[in-house]
């Protein structure tokens, strides 16, 4: 679905971003390419308009390499408009159900903690 002006100057004033794409060859989805350029367009190309803003970032892919791949191509994107990636999670659809929701929660948790909730 497509923001609206408006709903951008609502996405500017959060604090706190958690994003997350699947992994396409290592590389983040279109949707979320085309969330990064219309967000740092739209809003962040004042300078210093990012700081502050800290990012929580995963991704899932068939393997772990893609999965991190993708979470640095995400990464990138975001220390390009100097906001602050905090908290990175890679996850590979081989781990068992265990081993995924004991990391997503561990991710959860971590990111509950470092906003204050």
């Amino acid at each position: 679905e497509e923001f609206e002006k408006k709903d951008w100057r609502e996405v500017e004033a959060y604090d706190y971003f958690v994003l997350g794409s699947p992994a396409h060859f290592g590389q983040m989805s279109w949707e979320m390419k085309k969330f990064f350029d219309e967000a740092f367009h739209m809003i962040y190309m004042s300078p210093g308009k990012a700081e502050g803003k800290l990012f929580a970032l995963f991704s899932v892919g068939a393997g772990m390499p893609g999965a991190k791949s993708t979470v640095d191509s995400m990464e990138q994107a975001i220390d390009m408009n100097a906001g602050k990636v905090v908290l990175r999670l890679g996850l590979d659809k081989s781990m068992s159900a265990d081993e995924f929701a004991a990391q997503a929660a561990d991710f959860a948790r971590s990111f509950a903690v470092l906003v204050g909730h």
